[in-house]
């Protein structure tokens, strides 16, 4: 088996655009084609024509070769946005291996996009190759290179790198190149023709992110969580990490990587990492204090041990993978600032990235709603985070070396090869790995903190602890217990927040937290949800951004609001009832509509802001002698329906 690789939230830049009465020309500009061979889902062998496109972020395949070829096509609603903002949608997207004509060994795994038609038959006009000795007695990629022929598809720019070679044929001024790749030599450039042309074609496109996933999420508010189904990737993934996790004698915990497939499929990444790192040394020259920071943060991660430097002589050994990295500002943080980002994603090239290889797991975290209730259920409240939980947790030996990254302090100094000795954030399978370690903490420690290996379970949220308890003594023994529990693991809990001015009082300042606590991070999402503790009160701070009134861009931005909880159901429902009207008028992606939608658009966005002097008890009134009642209501009209609980105590 080989894994896919998926591209539904890639940008794309590849499509045609052509005009007439272009000035009459003897020459034409080549385009690089290459045929290779493509197996039907039969195992038949197929040649197809293929574009070689270094500005297109995906690959691309016309519905004719994919009926020719007779592939499954899977969904994918995504458009493709040309010069002129023309829209065309794709049709879904298939999985395909297409393999070099001349070395059956070069064999590339894609999933490309499926659309009616990439562009008119190229070259537009036949070439006069009685004036190219130099292209004589060369493999070319596509031998049809000189006359009108049809595409089939587009290969994009995240192979185009990896299948170019070092050499270069070069001919007489105004006439193309041949440069060699494993397809064989691809003929690029200016050349003769045999007939005058009038037409002009250019490559330029963007390809919208596909906004189905963030639909769903809006609408999936009004169904009934279910309890998710393990799958047998799942079932595996699990399987994987209980053969291989190991508690060291100090508490913490090692773990490996859960491959889906052999690790052996991962081709050369150190020229793709070292590309990379020349693009972030560019950006340190012009952003002296970033260099600073993240010169500080690699520090700070080799004198923690997260980070160790490598002997080329006897520690570099072929079989590894490098890892890209750059780094993300978080200006709302109150310890960390800036973040380095590993980008496990990155292809080696054979196409296979580290993470296109991993299992990502069964999702672990608590569910949203549900940690709220029970946030708001009682009288104290408590937060609090695991400091820097991924790199608590120590990475097998044996894998490390596929964490490795490139890094020096100077550009005067000699480029080193480092690891990461731990969970590192970018790759695929860090999360799971992360909780399922908490999980078992919370199995190995029941015995000796029985009150937080139990909250430990099911009031975490990745690396946040969200949870109330009746009173201040078991408040108290809920704190202590919290800080033994993951001590006993190797970790930190740290920026603790209350409502109870008792129990912060036992809690040192260095512990403690100095912002409100944002339920608005990169992971939750909550509609700009804040917590007061000082008034313990629930509020809001949420913006939309200024932008042109389209169907897309709304649909894009009103999406995104996730208020699982229903404190603002009644914004977000004249939202919805917004985008419903807006969709009776059948209007494209991106036209304007009438004056009067974007009128109350405007008024949305000005409004908006207002929600942050909205605010909501955080504690819904249950104490220990309490009798809760639930009471509900429901109510229909013709435009939505509701339902709204109330507790009774």
């Amino acid at each position: 088996m080989v894994p896919s690789n998926s591209s539904s939230n890639t940008l794309s830049l590849c499509s045609t655009t052509s005009t007439q009465n272009y000035p009459k020309s003897n020459s034409t500009i080549l385009l690089g084609t290459a045929l290779v061979y493509v197996l039907d889902k039969n195992g038949n062998q197929h040649t197809v024509r293929f574009l070689l496109d270094s500005a297109s972020q995906c690959h691309f395949l016309t519905s004719t070769c994919c009926r020719r070829l007779n592939l499954s096509i899977s969904n994918n609603s995504s458009t493709v946005q040309g010069i002129g903002n023309g829209v065309n949608l794709v049709k879904g997207e298939v999985h395909l291996v297409f393999s070099s004509r001349f070395n059956e060994n070069y064999r590339y795994p894609i999933v490309a996009l499926v659309v009616d038609r990439i562009t008119d038959k190229l070259p537009h006009s036949f070439v006069d190759i009685n004036t190219m000795p130099h292209l004589m007695n060369l493999p070319l990629a596509d031998v049809n290179f000189h006359s009108p022929g049809e595409i089939d598809g587009i290969i994009g720019a995240e192979l185009y790198s990896n299948i170019l070679g070092n050499n270069r044929i070069m001919g007489l001024d105004n006439f193309p190149t041949a440069l060699e790749t494993t397809l064989g030599y691809v003929v690029m450039g200016k050349s003769p023709v045999l007939t005058n042309l009038n037409s002009f074609h250019s490559f330029c496109t963007t390809i919208e992110p596909p906004l189905e996933k963030l639909v769903e999420k809006f609408w999936s508010l009004e169904e009934i969580p279910s309890k998710p189904i393990h799958s047998p990737d799942d079932i595996h993934c699990e399987t994987i990490f209980k053969a291989t996790y190991k508690r060291q004698a100090s508490g913490r915990y090692t773990v490996a990587l859960p491959f889906r497939y052999s690790w052996l499929q991962l081709g050369d990444s150190y020229f793709v990492a070292l590309r990379r790192f020349y693009a972030l040394e560019k950006k340190f020259r012009q952003d002296p204090q970033y260099k600073i920071q993240y010169s500080q943060m690699i520090k700070e991660y080799l004198n923690e041990g997260y980070l160790k430097k490598l002997d080329r002589n006897t520690d570099v050994v072929e079989s590894a993978y490098y890892i890209p990295h750059h780094g993300v500002i978080k200006l709302e943080s109150e310890s960390t600032p800036l973040r380095i980002v590993m980008d496990a994603g990155a292809k080696s090239n054979s196409s296979y990235s580290l993470n296109d290889l991993l299992y990502s797991g069964p999702k672990l975290q608590a569910d949203v709603l549900t940690l709220f209730l029970k946030f708001r259920l009682f009288e104290i409240a408590l937060t609090a985070d695991i400091r820097r939980m991924y790199l608590q947790i120590d990475m097998a030996k044996d894998h490390r070396r596929f964490q490795r990254i490139l890094w020096r302090d100077s550009e005067d100094d000699d480029l080193s090869v480092y690891e990461l000795t731990t969970v590192t954030f970018g790759v695929k399978s860090s999360p799971f790995l992360a909780l399922r370690i908490i999980q078992q903490l919370a199995e190995d420690e029941q015995t000796s903190y029985p009150l937080a290996s139990k909250v430990a379970r099911n009031n975490m949220y990745m690396d946040d602890l969200i949870t109330s308890v009746h009173c201040l003594s078991e408040a108290n023994e809920l704190y202590r217990e919290m800080i033994e529990f993951f001590k006993s693991g190797g970790f930190e809990i740290v920026k603790w927040a209350t409502n109870s001015r008792q129990l912060l009082e036992i809690v040192p300042d260095s512990l403690r937290a100095n912002n409100p606590k944002n339920f608005d991070s990169e992971l939750m999402k909550i509609l700009g949800l804040q917590w007061q503790p000082n008034s313990d009160m629930l509020s809001f701070n949420r913006s939309f951004e200024k932008v042109t009134c389209t169907k897309r861009n709304i649909l894009s931005i009103v999406a995104r609001i996730f208020d699982p909880c229903g404190f603002v159901a009644p914004v977000t429902l004249q939202l919805k009832l917004f985008i419903k009207e807006l969709w009776t008028h059948k209007l494209d992606w991106d036209q304007t509509p009438p004056n009067s939608f974007v009128k109350r658009w405007e008024d949305f966005v000005i409004e908006m802001p207002l929600l942050k002097n909205f605010k909501i008890p955080r504690h819904l009134g249950v104490f220990t002698d309490s009798v809760p009642i639930l009471v509900g209501f429901c109510d229909a009209s013709e435009s939505a329906y509701a339902a709204l609980v109330y507790m009774r105590t």
